[in-house]
């Protein structure tokens, strides 16, 4: 039994914490809205779930996970919409990175939150990781921060639209590190 835990121990110090967490996060269907998770945590985030718990133990007494988690990530993806997007923002005149809150919300909503390059087989991407806003006619050529000139894009068409506009050459320069 010793040499069980030392072998544990072993493993544990030389695990790479990231990629050991990842490796170690199942999500499994169990029927159409359900799923079954298995994930590995650092003290921290357990820590911080405990305490969420306790916050939250006058609307979920039973202390319920599922339940808890559900709010967090509520909560978390409605801070990083406003933040990222501008939804729910009450600062309608705010600029975020040059781009009036009430547009970014605006195409937010137009664009369903997804990336709306179409495809060579018609369809569109629909990606939502990295989702960016893109000037469809660019800012350097004088284009302007509207709806109607802006759109979401994937990262990886934002940088294949940006070649398109100014060549692959002036891209890989801009690039490069300084």
């Amino acid at each position: 039994m010793v040499q069980e835990a030392d072998s544990v121990s072993h493993a544990a110090r030389h695990a790479s914490p990231v990629r050991d967490i990842e490796q170690r996060t199942k999500v499994v269907p169990v029927s159409s809205d359900r799923f079954t998770m298995q994930v590995t945590l650092p003290a921290e985030t357990h820590d911080l779930l405990r305490y969420a718990q306790n916050l939250l133990s006058h609307a979920v007494p039973n202390r319920n996970v599922p339940e808890v988690i559900h709010r967090a990530l509520k909560a978390l993806v409605g801070d990083l919409e406003k933040q990222k997007f501008g939804v729910g923002s009450k600062r309608s005149k705010a600029k975020i990175r040059g781009i009036p809150a009430r547009v970014k919300c605006a195409v937010f909503e137009r664009d369903g939150g997804r990336c709306t390059i179409l495809l060579d087989d018609g369809k569109r991407c629909g990606s939502r990781d990295r989702i960016e806003f893109d000037h469809i006619m660019p800012r350097a050529k004088g284009g302007p921060s509207t709806a109607d000139n802006l759109r979401l894009v994937c990262r990886a068409h934002n940088l294949w639209a940006a070649e398109q506009e100014f060549g692959l050459h002036f891209m890989a320069k801009k690039r490069k590190p300084k």
